[in-house]
């Protein structure tokens, strides 16, 4: 038989009054409250209600920090060059590329690095301007070039800036507006013979052939990869096509879906 104190009997009784005697002051506590808290607000509350029949004013936001966007950052090796032509490919990266509301950055590295690359400029005095499409499917750590640039033709600063920023456009994931699949041109091939000099192949892969785009985007005639199209290149044409030296909306929402919405990522 166990032996009862009344040692024993107090101390289990004391937690349950414990339990109690919170409970009844927490009650006690939000009565009090109710009954101090006003019914229809203080004048001061009142007054920045909206007045009858106006939209409610809407719920407060808790405070978010602001969402940080991260970079891809690329960099770029020139691999021959003058000081000014070099000069003048940063000028127009920084101005066009570095500036834009997209999440890649382009890095300029010196001539004593050899670590990874993804654009490898070459400077070449004759022939056209080459880049490959996509800094995706370049070998960082090759030492080829991914880009060749002919500064000496176009000859006129703002041709040749459009040039540039066209091979750019090339090694950002961007193809030929002018071979979008609802571009209307009806080319004159046998003036685009004659004027650009080259063989009907190169001609078919740059200009006739029709790209699809990844994304479901408008053809844009206002982009920096539209070709310049006089009024006889095409039949039918009436007035000249002239994009702008710059990336156009539709430049920036092409490279903003690929970096943004992982389809360039999944699609090495």
């Amino acid at each position: 038989m166990i032996k009862t104190t009344a040692r024993t009997v107090l101390a289990s009784a004391i937690l349950p009054i414990s339990i109690m005697v919170v409970g009844w002051l927490f009650a006690a506590s939000e009565l009090i409250a109710t009954t101090r808290r006003p019914s229809h607000g203080t004048p001061e509350e009142t007054d920045l209600l909206p007045p009858a029949g106006s939209v409610p004013l809407p719920k407060r936001r808790p405070l978010m920090p602001p969402k940080r966007r991260v970079f891809c950052y690329h960099r770029i090796r020139f691999l021959n060059g003058s000081q000014a032509e070099r000069q003048f490919v940063k000028a127009v990266v920084q101005k066009h590329i570095n500036s834009l509301s997209v999440p890649i950055r382009f890095v300029f590295m010196p001539d004593s690095y050899r670590g990874p690359s993804t654009v490898r400029i070459h400077f070449v005095d004759s022939g056209a301007s080459f880049s490959r499409l996509g800094l995706c499917h370049v070998n960082p750590w090759g030492a080829e070039p991914t880009m060749t640039l002919n500064m000496l033709w176009p000859p006129e600063p703002a041709e040749l800036e459009r040039d540039v920023l066209h091979e750019f456009g090339h090694a950002l994931g961007l193809m030929h507006q002018h071979q979008h699949p609802d571009c209307g041109l009806k080319w004159n091939r046998s003036e685009l013979k004659r004027r650009y000099g080259c063989d009907h192949s190169a001609l078919q892969t740059d200009i006739y052939d029709k790209i699809p785009c990844p994304f479901s985007t408008a053809y844009d005639p206002d982009s920096v990869m539209h070709y310049k199209v006089e009024v006889g290149d095409a039949h039918g044409l009436v007035e000249p096509i002239n994009p702008a030296i710059r990336f156009s909306p539709g430049d920036e929402l092409r490279i903003r879906l690929m970096y943004e919405s992982g389809w360039y990522a999944n699609s090495r």
